[in-house]
Parts: structure tokens; sequence; C-alpha cells
């Protein structure tokens, strides 16, 4: 039963970071750090937002793989399948939500929704142990080779995703998409979300369902 749980518990963690992440891009003040990629992959190539963060996840399985070494084992290849699970999360979340929030103040209200939601949904989809999706899988391994921790590896890999963004824009378009105030603050601010969410959610958690 417990198993069954922590499975149920590990798709709502799914469905609320996606949910999170399509918030973020409603938001007019960027799209949230992890995103930024996939979704102006989308505006150059014409392809849907969820096969655009698709295909970035498989990549995040490769590098963490490579990350891996000498321990890598074929678990990691589960990921591949709840990274298109995800991508279909995000084409139905963002084909359902049409609302964009206008006003600075509406704004802001909905990027602080985004980001609690986003670091809620990765904190409870890694916590189940079942299968991370592959950038918070990729975060926890970059997390545990710097020694730091999921959350610091959350905002290191966060920043390297708008850094690669970025020059993808510069070089592709010669100006930046999706890239805002938002990017940013999601960058630096969700992977604190992740670490309030460990040390008031994970022992409940454990004792609930481990």
């Amino acid at each position: 039963m417990k198993r069954l749980i922590r499975f149920l518990v590990y798709l709502a963690g799914l469905a609320i970071l996606s949910l999170g992440v399509v918030l973020n891009t409603k938001t007019g003040l960027g799209v949230s750090a992890i995103n930024s990629i996939p979704y102006a992959a989308a505006e150059l190539t014409g392809f849907s937002l969820g096969m655009t963060t698709a295909l970035l996840y498989m990549v995040c399985v490769g590098i963490e793989s490579a990350m891996m070494g000498k321990s890598w084992n074929a678990r990691v290849l589960l990921q591949v399948p709840f990274s298109i699970l995800f991508g279909l999360y995000v084409n139905v979340f963002n084909d359902w939500i049409t609302y964009g929030a206008e006003g600075l103040v509406l704004k802001i209200l909905l990027l602080a929704v985004a980001i609690v939601l986003t670091g809620l949904g990765a904190f409870l989809s890694v916590s189940m142990e079942i299968v991370p999706n592959a950038p918070d899988g990729l975060a926890q391994m970059m997390g545990e080779r710097l020694k730091k921790g999921f959350g610091f590896g959350k905002c290191v890999l966060d920043i390297v995703c708008v850094i690669v963004t970025c020059i993808l824009c510069l070089i592709v378009r010669g100006s930046l998409i999706g890239i805002g105030i938002g990017t940013v603050a999601s960058a630096l601010l969700i992977g604190q979300v992740i670490r309030l969410c460990g040390k008031v959610l994970k022992q409940p958690l454990e004792k609930l369902l481990f």
C-alpha cells in the first residue's frame, strides 16, 4: 500500500511541477530557468513546448549518465519514459491555461505561485525515490558531486540553463526569448523552496510512506 501511495504522490509531484513550469510562462516576466531552453527552442522551431521539454530532459539523462561514471546503472534510463510523460503534462496544462497575468502585481503573484509549485513538485517527485524527472535527477547528481545537496545542485543547473538559453537565442535570433526577471527569480528561489520543503516535509513523508 505504501508503494502505491508513494507512486501516486510521485505522479502528483510531476503534475504540480509541470503546472508550475507552465504558470511561469504565463507571467510575462520570463519563463522558469529550467524551462528557458525548451521554451526558446519551441519558439524558434515551432515544435510544441511539451516536445522540446521532453527532448531537453533526455539530454539531461545523458549528462547525468556521464556524471555517474562507474556507478551508472540502467535504472537511470527509466527517466526517459517519464520525461515523455512530463512533456505530455506540460502540453496539457499549456493548452488548458490560456490566462495571462495583466498588471505588475498580478504578474508577481503568479510568479510566486509558479515558483512555489515548481519547488514543491520537484521535491515530491524526487523524495518518493521512484524515478526523478531528468533535470532533478541531474541536479541531484550535481549536488552530490559538489557535496552541497539537491537544492544547491538545482540552483547551479538553473543558472547554467539560463546561460545556455541566452547564448542559443543570441546566436540564432540575435535577441533573447523568454528571459526576464522571472527567470532570474526562479533560478535563485526554486532551489530555496526545495530546501524549505525538505526541512518541513521530509521527515513526515518518510514516516508515513517509507
